[in-house]
C-alpha cells in the first residue's frame, strides 16, 4: 500500500525511505543520516522504461541493463521492476503483477538494497549471518545450499541471527562489521518446523518457490552491528553417501573466487564495478578467515557441523 507519509526504516546500516510498507524496524527518532539514505517510491508505467519477452531472452524470468545516464533497470517478469539511480540514492518500483507491491517485500528489499550499494561503489554478499556469543560467522553458498536452515540450528544453540540472503559488511580499522538485516529467515517447512516452531509466518519468499519467511522475535527491533570472525562457503559432498563433516581453510584462488562469486547481483556488469568488486574482494580476504564447508544435507549432522564452525570461528 502506498502513502502520502514516506514509512522511514532502519536496516544494514542504512536508512529507507519508502511510500511502500515494509516489515522493516522503523527509524523512531527521527534523525537520520543523508549519505546512508535510499528512497524508495512506487510508481506507474509512464516512470518506467517498456518491457517486452524479446528483454527476457534467453533468461526466462530475470532482466537488466544499464540505461542512460547510469541509472541500473531490473525486471522480473510478471513480479515488479526497479530503476535505481546513478548515485544509488533513489529506487524506483512498478508493480508488474496483480498482488500489491507488500507482497514481495523480502524480495523488494534485498535487491533494491543491493543495488543501491553497486550504484554506490559498495559490494553485499548473498550470505546469512549468526551471531554466536559476541561473533559473527557467515554462510556463503548457491540458492539452496542451506544457509537459512543452517543459522535456524545454530539460532537454537543460543545463535543470534543477524540477517538472513543479502549481508552488507564495512570494515572498521581492522574489524569487519556486519550490518544487521530483516530478523527474519526463510525456511522450507520441515525445517521451520524443527527449529523454529514458534516462529510465525508473515509470507512467501518469493510467488514461486516453496519457502515461507519466518519472523523472529521483535521484527521492529533495532539492531546493532555484530564483529564478523569468519566466513564459510556451504557445499555438498560430490556423492550422496558421503556422509563426512570436512572444514577446510581456502587461500589464493579460491579464497578470492569463493568471496568474489558471493556477491548480490553478480551477472550486473556495470562501468567501474570490477574495480571495486577486486576492493571488496581483496580487504575481506586479507582480514577475514574463509572456510569450505562440506557435509551431507542431514539434519543428524548438524551438531557436527556447529562444533567445527565453533572450533575455527577466531574469538
Amino acid at each position: 500500500m502506498a502513502s502520502d507519509s514516506p514509512f522511514v526504516y532502519d536496516v544494514y546500516g542504512l536508512t529507507l525511505m519508502s511510500d511502500i510498507r515494509l516489515i522493516l524496524p522503523e527509524v523512531r527518532s527521527g534523525i537520520y543520516g543523508e549519505d546512508e539514505l535510499v528512497r524508495i517510491e512506487s510508481v506507474g508505467s509512464e516512470a518506467m522504461p517498456s518491457v517486452s519477452d524479446e528483454d527476457f531472452d534467453p533468461d526466462p524470468w530475470f532482466h537488466q541493463r544499464i540505461l542512460s545516464g547510469g541509472a541500473l533497470y531490473l525486471c522480473w517478469r510478471s513480479w515488479f521492476d526497479l530503476i535505481v539511480s546513478a548515485d544509488g540514492a533513489k529506487v524506483l518500483c512498478r508493480n508488474l503483477s496483480d498482488r500489491p507491491l507488500e507482497f514481495f517485500d523480502a524480495y523488494l528489499t534485498n535487491f533494491s538494497v543491493s543495488a543501491a550499494l553497486i550504484q554506490r561503489g559498495e559490494e553485499s554478499l548473498h550470505a546469512t549471518a549468526v551471531d554466536i556469543g559476541g561473533r559473527a560467522i557467515g554462510l556463503l553458498g548457491a540458492c539452496g545450499a542451506g544457509k537459512s536452515t543452517l543459522a535456524s540450528f545454530l539460532r537454537v544453540r543460543g545463535g543470534e541471527i543477524v540477517t538472513d540472503d543479502m549481508l552488507r559488511l564495512t570494515i572498521d580499522g581492522d574489524a569487519v562489521l556486519a550490518h544487521p538485516g530483516p530478523h527474519r529467515l526463510k525456511l522450507f517447512e520441515a525445517a521451520a518446523k524443527l527449529f523454529l516452531p514458534e516462529a510465525t509466518i508473515s509470507g512467501r519468499w518469493s510467488p514461486i518457490g516453496d519457502k515461507f519467511i519466518y519472523d523472529l522475535d521483535d521484527r521492529m527491533k533495532t539492531r546493532s552491528t555484530s564483529r564478523l570472525a569468519a566466513l564459510y562457503y556451504l557445499q555438498a559432498p560430490e556423492r550422496q553417501d558421503d556422509d563426512a563433516v570436512l572444514l577446510e581453510r581456502l587461500s589464493g584462488v579460491d579464497l578470492f573466487r569463493t568471496i568474489g562469486a558471493s556477491t548480490m547481483i553478480n551477472a550486473l556488469d556495470r562501468p567501474g564495478r570490477a574495480e571495486h568488486h577486486f576492493r571488496f574482494v581483496n580487504g575481506f580476504a586479507n582480514r577475514l578467515p574463509v572456510f569450505r564447508l562440506t557435509y551431507p544435507r542431514k539434519f543428524d549432522v548438524f551438531d557436527e557441523v556447529a562444533e567445527k564452525i565453533l572450533a575455527s570461528a577466531p574469538a
